[in-house]
C-alpha cells in the first residue's frame, strides 16, 4: 500500500528485483503481456476501487491513497484504462 500511495519508479522496481531495467520490461512482456508501467498503474487504479467501495473516503483522499495528484487525475486514467467512469 505504501508504494501505491507514494508511487517508485520502474528503474526502482528493477533493481529491487535485482534486474536491469530493461530485462524487467521484457519480463512483464512476456508473462503479463503490458509493461510494468501499465500494470502498476492497473494496481493503483484497482486499489482506488476498492477504497471506493469500502473505504468511505472522497475521491480526492482516494486518488491521494493511490498515488494520483488528485481525483481528476484518478478519473481520467481510469476512463483511459478501464473506459469507464471511476465508480
Amino acid at each position: 500500500s505504501e508504494t501505491l500511495e507514494n508511487p517508485v519508479s520502474i528503474a526502482r522496481l528493477a533493481e529491487a528485483a535485482n534486474m536491469p531495467e530493461r530485462s524487467f520490461h521484457r519480463l512483464f512482456l512476456r508473462e503479463l503481456q503490458m509493461p510494468p508501467g501499465k500494470y502498476y498503474v492497473l494496481l493503483r487504479l484497482a486499489r482506488a476501487r476498492e477504497l471506493a467501495r469500502y473505504g468511505g473516503l472522497t475521491r480526492g483522499e482516494i486518488a491521494l491513497r493511490c498515488g494520483f495528484a488528485n481525483a481528476s487525475t484518478l478519473a481520467r486514467s481510469f476512463r483511459k484504462h478501464h473506459g469507464s467512469a471511476f465508480v
